[in-house]
């Protein structure tokens, strides 16, 4: 229980820097660039759990 308000404190705080940092490099990045390397940086963040959680369910 105590792991999930950790988990979501976390998002908030990373999604609510995410502003900050936009503004900061959006004159020197193209929108696409930046909506593409939010994804890839949260898909290479989040694959460690998927895997680990498709090996457990036996779907790998």
């Amino acid at each position: 229980m105590k792991k999930g308000y950790v988990y979501i404190a976390l998002s908030t705080f990373l999604f609510s820097t995410m502003e900050i940092a936009l503004k900061t490099v959006g004159s020197s990045f193209n929108p696409i660039q930046l909506s593409m390397t939010r994804f890839l940086i949260g898909g290479i963040v989040l694959l460690p759990f998927a895997l680990k959680s498709l090996k457990k369910n036996h779907c790998l």
